[in-house]
């Protein structure tokens, strides 16, 4: 995952940019459509969208978004689109 590109929008830098997932930094907005994996835990920013989980050994779908905002690394965006704040990351 570490060759993976997004687009991060970087408060410092102003504007929307394409970065290397390994240099994410806490507080970065990446943007996640269907079929990226979540490169770090986050915060939806806004929007729903559906996730497949691979955490404590079960795999689900689940909508995410207002009412469960929280995304976890490797969580696979099945369909839509976010903007995400980046929470935690290594």
């Amino acid at each position: 995952m570490a060759d993976e590109h997004l687009p991060v929008y970087r408060g410092k830098a102003g504007y929307t940019q394409t970065l290397d997932i390994s240099k994410l930094v806490v507080g970065d907005i990446v943007i996640l459509k269907a079929g990226d994996r979540v490169p770090a835990d986050c915060v939806i920013i806004d929007s729903s969208i559906k996730v497949e989980t691979q955490h404590f050994a079960e795999e689900s779908e689940t909508e995410k978004g207002e009412s469960d905002p929280f995304l976890l690394r490797d969580d696979f965006i099945m369909k839509g689109a976010c903007t995400a704040l980046v929470a935690c990351v290594g």
